[in-house]
């Protein structure tokens, strides 16, 4: 009988710290997305345009990026066993001069615009972002483990 309660204690100690865990989980997701529609809501038109430009020529970098990738290359970004790190690095090592350069190019140009749009914040608009990015960082985690497979 002493063990049927010992085990029964230990099946609810373990729901309530699952639980409890979870509920965690779902604030700071709350919280991440709260912060997130309050630094995009306090956004200048200006800066919602940048932002939305740096979107479209990211798009059709990959775009043009992926019609220069052979069969072998597109066989590496297409492997699911590797992790996103290890594509970029196999795949890095097959590059042509041309889409080393292509990718270089861009790189340069993201920290480029990613440093215009960071100058264009107010003070406020900073701690905001900051507040966000700190928050979205187990977020960001999870989303990275999802999006590893997303073909862009």
């Amino acid at each position: 009988m002493k063990n049927v309660f010992r085990k029964l204690a230990i099946v609810a100690i373990c729901t309530i710290a699952f639980s409890a865990n979870s509920s965690a989980q779902k604030t700071d997701k709350e919280d991440y997305k709260n912060d997130k529609k309050e630094f995009r809501s306090s956004l200048t038109d200006d800066q919602k345009a940048m932002l939305k430009a740096e979107r479209k020529k990211r798009k059709i970098f990959r775009k043009e990026f992926k019609a220069t990738l052979k069969a072998d290359q597109k066989a590496i970004m297409a492997d699911e066993s590797l992790s996103k790190e290890d594509q970029e690095k196999k795949l890095s090592t097959t590059l042509s001069p041309s889409q080393r350069e292509m990718w270089e190019n861009n790189k340069k140009q993201v920290r480029e615009n990613k440093k215009a749009f960071k100058n264009s914040m107010t003070a406020g608009q900073k701690k905001s972002y900051k507040n966000m990015e700190h928050r979205g960082e187990g977020e960001a985690n999870h989303k990275k483990k999802h999006l590893e497979k997303r073909d862009d």
